[in-house]
């Protein structure tokens, strides 16, 4: 992913990988399964000050040129269904 606006600029990359798993033997409900999946999220965000105008340029909170920043994010969820029961969760 790549995103520019202004002097904001982001970078990063996200992927997931999900699976099913059948649990016992199909009964009068059908067959039960219980599903998992994760997502891995990695963003670079960055603000370029040489593209902005500030009010007071000499304010210590914008000392230098750029500002960046790594940020991680990982989700996880589970997901257990038949054909008369649905129950998940999930979490970031």
């Amino acid at each position: 992913m790549h995103d520019e606006w202004g002097a904001s600029r982001r970078n990063g990359f996200q992927m997931g990988y999900a699976f099913r798993i059948p649990i016992g033997y199909p009964g009068s409900q059908g067959q039960n399964t219980l599903a998992l999946g994760m997502s891995l999220k990695f963003l670079q965000h960055r603000i370029d000050f040489s593209h902005v105008y500030f009010v007071n340029p000499n304010d210590a909170a914008l000392s230098g040129s750029a500002y960046q920043f790594w940020a991680g994010d990982v989700a996880l969820g589970a997901f257990y269904y038949n054909e008369i029961l649905y129950i998940g969760i999930s979490s970031t």
